[in-house]
């Protein structure tokens, strides 16, 4: 029972996240009526607030071959805030009890075994060249050293499209990916360590409504951001349009800059590097991004466990400040403490 509603919870999470998105988009093309979707929005806000404290009220099913402890976990508690980032208005937020941070202690995993027998251990990254990747590449060296120490770190570059089918050759990819109910099957991820979101941009000077949009917009080929671009333009626009795929986001930017194309998406990180060179024509859809694991399920908590220290410790947000200027716009440590599509 509590795993058909957590489904639902995390199905709920999704569709109201696409409603506040072409709710927000439509408020920013003018002169759209956005009512039916507020309606929509408060009916599945209702919805999704019974069902979570459904889920948190019941208990975890047992594994009754397994040894179990009973901890005791706070009561969840539900406020009231504005989210600027999704919608305008209040939404009532039900907050998750924070994230149990655990003592570090000696690793059983079969793979953190094989790490401390070679003295090497294999990290999926992305060659991208962003203030994403260096922050991701500070959290690898700070969790690798902290939980082996001294032992060599081999970066391996994994493309978009490759890179579930490659997950298998590395020990754990920490990869600007974000976590779905489809991408489950490929393995198992952690839970977030940052966010990402989508940003559809023109060039400077040229605006576009969104509601007639007949033009061409580049995506990022094989992303959640491409899939979600093309669903809120057929959400809005009554016309047809033209999705171009491009390898990465150079390639994206060309095409948007030679003309080729009449929008981009980007990440809003990758935005905020060309700013100036680009206007906005809509933004809010917000992604956490998590870890990954192939198939080693004790190794995939105990690196969450070693993210959760960080976390709670303060190295997480020096890394961020450090890594892109200003404070976090988030709260890693409730995001980290959500409901995710797999637990």
């Amino acid at each position: 029972m509590k795993t058909s509603k957590i489904g639902r919870v995390a199905s709920l999470w999704k569709l109201l996240a696409g409603l506040m998105a072409i709710a927000l988009l439509a408020s920013a093309c003018g002169g759209v009526d956005t009512s039916a979707e507020q309606a929509q929005l408060d009916e599945l806000q209702e919805q999704l607030d019974e069902l979570t404290e459904e889920t948190q009220d019941e208990p975890d099913a047992v594994d009754e071959t397994t040894t179990t402890s009973t901890t005791t976990t706070a009561a969840p508690t539900t406020t009231t805030t504005i989210d600027p980032c999704l919608a305008p208005g209040p939404t009532t937020v039900t907050q998750s009890p924070p994230e149990a941070v655990s003592p570090a202690g000696t690793l059983t995993s079969p793979t953190a075994s094989a790490v401390l027998a070679s003295g090497s251990i294999s990290v999926g990254v992305t060659s991208r060249d962003d203030a994403v990747t260096a922050f991701e590449s500070l959290l690898v060296d700070e969790i690798v050293a902290r939980m082996f120490g001294d032992v060599t770190i081999e970066r391996v570059p994994l493309g978009v499209v490759d890179r579930f089918e490659r997950l298998p050759d590395v020990d754990f990819m920490f990869r600007n990916t974000t976590a779905t109910t489809s991408r489950a099957e490929f393995g198992l991820f952690t839970r977030p360590y940052m966010v990402e979101g989508l940003t559809i941009v023109s060039r400077v000077g040229e605006s576009f409504d969104l509601t007639c949009f007949s033009g061409t917009i580049a995506v990022l080929a094989g992303t959640t951001t491409a899939i979600e671009a093309e669903e809120i333009l057929e959400a809005l626009s009554s016309e047809s349009f033209e999705i171009v795929e491009a390898a990465d986001t150079g390639a994206l930017l060309t095409l948007l800059d030679s003309g080729a194309v009449d929008l981009a998406t980007l990440f809003p990180v990758s935005y905020l590097e060309n700013a100036g060179g680009y206007d906005v024509v809509a933004s809010g859809v917000i992604e956490p991004i998590n870890g990954w694991v192939f198939d080693d399920v004790v190794f995939r908590d105990e690196l969450d466990a070693e993210l959760a220290r960080i976390v709670a410790d303060g190295t997480w947000e020096t890394f961020y400040v450090d890594t892109f200027g200003e404070e976090p716009f988030f709260d890693i440590a409730k995001m980290r403490a959500a409901p995710t599509p797999d637990r």
